[in-house]
């Protein structure tokens, strides 16, 4: 993927893979099974055009549509509770995010809308007075504090209940970067960030969540080198002492959680000089990733080494973000089809979604035996799990 400066880029990703992204053919070592298709199956279906990942808090799922509406779901019957629009600009929802803290339900669109959960009555919108658009990079929240990235490059602490700004901080201060969203691990929040410059140029920073102190910042290192792309090219995810994030020439590095030393690295297996966007998930001891070739590879943590490649047989692009539970790693591909992966196999188990009309290309919000899914065309589904 190549990175586009501010928020245009994430608008235009999608269309941009579908031009620049090689046609790929399944690898002929790739499991073959003719799993079901389960969208007939829903145990509900509401009708709309879902964007993003829906948030499951309590009896109710949350949805994000693409025409800047939050919806309340209850779970186990599919009644709607609540719908309201977030009130923000454009022909689209620009964020793909929600997340619950305290008593508020918040929203990432344009900026950050949140609602009372129960009622879902406005209770405030965070527009930042230095910087724009933090509701595209929506990241986690803690303790009821929210955090969020931005295209102009800034990241952001916002109280949960009054929607106030506690801290804002910047990796590099400059006027051609974004700060993707932020996760947060322990008393550090953790954020990749990318420069646009030529080339690109980026890394991964942390913060201290109460503070916003600069606890350490690692730019990624240029694999083969200097003129191949170095942005953000997925992740960061947390799992034992360490960060993991990969670099936009598909390069995945492993960061020590405490001083941001880079403590291994998994080498990339785009062409040279290609740009890569490698979304990361874990499970237990496996680490899972994406590509814009279709397959996604898992590695043992241990050892850094494959344990099995599953690629697409219709040669789809891999979206912009994966997960992973007990069982399955489930993937979205552009071409609107949700695949789960057996985590131990790399078989595919099931797959929602046949085509593009059908918008299955966001990760579900997975909980108990219940699988929740916005489709951008289809709407908003519960299915039971597999």
């Amino acid at each position: 993927m190549t990175h586009n400066r501010g928020w245009t880029g994430v608008l235009l990703g999608a269309a941009l893979l579908c031009g620049w992204v090689r046609p790929f053919g399944s690898d002929p070592a790739a499991p073959r099974t003719q799993s079901p298709d389960f969208t007939s199956l829903a145990l509900w279906h509401i009708a709309g055009e879902g964007r993003g990942r829906p948030l499951v808090h309590g009896d109710a799922v949350y949805f994000l549509s693409k025409g800047h509406e939050v919806l309340a779901v209850d779970t186990v019957s599919g009644a709607l509770r609540w719908r309201r629009q977030t009130g923000e600009p454009g022909a689209t929802t620009m964020g793909t995010s929600i997340v619950a803290t305290g008593s508020v339900l918040v929203a990432g669109d344009y900026n950050l809308v949140a609602f009372a959960r129960d009622s879902g009555v406005l209770r405030w919108r965070f527009a930042p007075h230095n910087g724009y658009a933090p509701g595209i990079y929506l990241g986690e929240a803690a303790e009821d504090v929210v955090f969020a990235g931005s295209p102009a490059g800034r990241l952001y602490a916002i109280d949960g209940e009054s929607g106030a700004e506690r801290w804002a901080s910047s990796p590099v201060h400059g006027p051609a970067e974004t700060v993707f969203q932020p996760v947060v691990v322990h008393d550090l929040v953790v954020a990749a960030y990318t420069t646009f410059s030529a080339p690109n140029a980026g890394g991964v920073a942390a913060y201290d969540r109460r503070t916003g102190a600069e606890k350490w910042r690692t730019p990624f290192v240029r694999g083969g080198g200097t003129n191949l792309p170095a942005g953000s090219g997925g992740g960061p995810v947390a799992v034992d002492d360490l960060i993991i994030a990969a670099s936009e020439d598909g390069t995945i590095h492993a960061f020590d959680q405490g001083n941001g030393r880079i403590r291994w690295s998994i080498p990339t297996a785009a062409q040279s000089g290609e740009s890569e966007f490698r979304p990361l998930a874990t499970a237990g001891r496996t680490l899972a990733a994406g590509s814009l070739s279709g397959c996604v590879t898992a590695y043992d943590l241990a050892t850094r080494l494959e344990r099995w490649r599953y690629c697409d047989r219709d040669g789809a692009s891999v979206a912009f973000a994966i997960a992973c539970d007990d069982r399955n790693v489930y993937v979205p591909y552009y071409e609107g089809r949700l695949i789960a992966i057996d985590i131990d196999s790399g078989k595919e188990r099931w797959r929602i979604g046949g085509g593009p009309d059908s918008g299955f290309n966001w990760l579900p919000a997975v909980e108990g035996d219940r699988l929740y899914v916005g489709a951008s065309t289809a709407g908003f589904f519960a299915f039971r799990r597999p």
